[in-house]
C-alpha cells in the first residue's frame, strides 16, 4: 500500500468517511471532507481510495445514497400533544444508516419490554400513544439501541444502553421546535455525543499536558463574554489514539460544556471559533444552539473583521 500524498483521495480506516489530503505534518494528515471541514488524523488511519479493492458486485447505482449535507445528529424522541391528556411518542434516527431499538419500562428492579422497532437514517417512527395519567410508568424508560451500517459500508458502533428518567417539570420544560416533526413538541436527544466506549478512551487520555483548553472546565466566574476556540489543535496537541469521531466529540463536548456553564453563571455572550469554511463543525454548533432555546436568546455570525467569518456569536438568556 503506497504512502499518501497531498491531493490524494483517501478513506478513513475506522470511519465511514472519505476526503482529500490537504495537509501533511510528520505522521499526521489533514483530510478535508465534502463539507470543507479539515479533520486531523494519523496517516496510519487513512488509505488511498485507489488502493482499496472494490468488487464489481458492490458497486450498485440503484443503492447509492442521495447527496445531502448532514446537519442533525443523534437519536431523538418526541412527545406530540394530541389532546389535553394524550401524546404520540416518536423516535427519530439522525445518527447512522440503520438502528434497531428496544424500549423498556422500569418498575422497581424489573424491566418490561414495551416497544421494539427499527429506523433508517433520518427516519421517524411512532412508537405509541401515551396517556399523561400513566406518566409515572413511562417517565422511567430504558433504551437499547444497536447501530447497523449498510452492507459493505462503515463499521459497527457500540450498542447504546441508555436510561431515560424525567420529572414532570423537566418534561413540560422541554417544549420546543422539533426539527423532525416540523412543529412544536416535547423533545429530547437520548444519546450522548460521546458513546460509552469513547468516554472510557477519553478518560484514559491525558489532557493535562496536551490541551490548551480543558474541555471540561473552561469558564471562570469573572468572565463577561469569552471566546472558545474549537480548532482541534487548540484543544488537543497529541492526537495519538484519537479517531476523527473522537476529535469531533471533544469539540462538541467543549461547546456544550461552555454553553451550559455560561448559562449557569448568568453570562451574556459566548463566541465559538470554528474556522472559515468549516461547515461541518459550524453546522453542528448551530444545530446545538438551535436546540438550546431555553438557554440561547439569539446567535449569528461573529464580527467578520475580527474573525473573518469563522466564528459564531451567541447571546444568552
Amino acid at each position: 500500500m503506497s504512502r499518501v500524498s497531498l491531493g490524494d483521495k483517501v478513506r478513513f480506516v475506522n470511519e465511514n468517511m472519505q476526503g482529500v489530503v490537504t495537509r501533511l505534518e510528520g505522521n499526521t494528515a489533514g483530510v478535508t471532507i465534502e463539507d470543507d471541514f479539515e479533520i486531523p488524523v494519523l496517516i496510519s488511519e487513512i488509505v488511498k481510495i485507489d488502493d482499496v479493492f472494490i468488487r464489481p458486485q458492490e458497486v450498485k447505482a440503484a443503492t447509492q445514497k442521495p447527496h445531502f449535507v448532514k446537519i442533525h445528529y443523534g437519536i431523538h424522541i418526541a412527545f406530540d400533544k394530541q389532546t389535553d391528556t394524550e401524546y404520540d411518542f416518536y423516535l427519530h434516527n439522525s445518527e447512522t444508516d440503520w438502528i434497531q431499538v428496544a424500549v423498556y419500562c422500569c418498575q422497581g428492579k424489573k424491566y418490561h419490554l414495551e416497544w421494539k422497532s427499527d429506523a433508517g437514517l433520518e427516519q421517524t417512527i411512532k412508537l405509541s400513544r401515551l396517556h399523561i395519567d400513566d406518566f409515572q410508568r413511562w417517565s422511567n424508560l430504558f433504551f437499547q439501541i444497536s447501530f447497523l451500517p449498510l452492507e459493505h459500508e462503515g463499521t459497527i458502533k457500540h450498542a447504546l444502553y441508555k436510561p431515560f428518567k424525567i420529572s414532570q417539570k423537566e418534561f413540560f420544560a422541554a417544549f420546543k421546535t422539533c426539527y423532525f416533526l416540523n412543529k412544536q413538541a416535547i423533545c429530547f436527544r437520548i444519546d450522548h455525543p460521546l458513546p460509552k466506549a469513547d468516554i472510557t478512551k477519553l478518560k484514559n487520555h491525558d489532557f493535562s499536558a496536551s490541551s490548551a483548553v480543558n474541555p471540561l472546565n473552561i469558564i471562570t466566574e469573572g468572565s463577561v463574554d469569552y471566546e472558545i476556540d474549537l480548532h482541534a489543535e487548540k484543544l488537543i496537541q497529541d492526537l495519538e489514539g484519537l479517531s476523527a469521531s473522537d476529535i469531533v466529540s471533544i469539540q462538541m463536548l467543549t461547546a456544550e460544556k461552555a454553553l451550559e456553564q455560561s448559562f449557569v453563571l448568568k453570562k451574556q455572550k459566548i463566541i465559538f471559533i470554528h474556522g472559515v469554511g468549516n461547515h461541518f463543525l459550524k453546522n453542528k454548533i448551530k444545530n446545538l444552539l438551535g436546540t438550546s432555546k431555553s438557554w440561547v436568546k439569539v446567535f449569528n455570525d461573529a464580527d467578520p473583521l475580527k474573525y473573518g467569518g469563522g466564528a459564531t456569536e451567541v447571546w444568552l438568556k
